[in-house]
């Protein structure tokens, strides 16, 4: 749990759609996932030494459905950053907003490089569950919210 001098940044909830895998990933899969994202997360945003590197980020898996005709997986994830205000500065204090960060994980997730990074790392940690993994592509809550409930029936 955060300590009291930390405060908490929301991001809008989104969803990636993995391509490739054949099936709902288990609670081991989704842990090696979220560690591989929220490591890269970090150290980009955290690549400018202004940016208070005293940051801690929590994402929750909140839905996940397998989509037909082998569209692939989509997730649905809330995450969080958690910042330690001991170390904030007034740069740090504008970057580490809803409406940055939101910009930033499109951003992020929209780099090809940054998520065949992502691709690649898994493969190696996990190749029973991600072994044929190709692609992973961020998706609009909103969308993603309407796929995963036109889907519910399917899980």
């Amino acid at each position: 749990r955060p300590a009291a001098a930390t405060h908490t940044v929301r991001l809008s909830r989104f969803a990636l759609r993995l391509v490739g895998p054949p099936a709902r990933l288990s609670g081991r899969a989704w842990d090696e996932l979220d560690a591989a994202v929220d490591r890269l997360f970090y150290d980009m945003l955290t690549v400018l030494s202004t940016v208070n590197r005293h940051i801690v980020f929590r994402t929750e898996l909140l839905a996940q459905a397998v989509l037909p005709r082998g569209e692939g997986l989509l997730l649905s994830v809330d995450m969080a950053v958690h910042v330690d205000r001991a170390h904030d500065t007034e740069f740090s204090k504008s970057v580490l907003t809803a409406e940055h960060l939101d910009a930033f994980a499109t951003s992020f997730f929209g780099d090809g490089y940054v998520t065949a990074a992502i691709v690649e790392e898994l493969r190696g940690t996990n190749g029973d569950a991600f072994g044929r993994l190709e692609r992973i592509e961020y998706v609009d809550y909103v969308d993603s919210l309407t796929a995963v409930t036109a889907l519910e029936g399917v899980r």
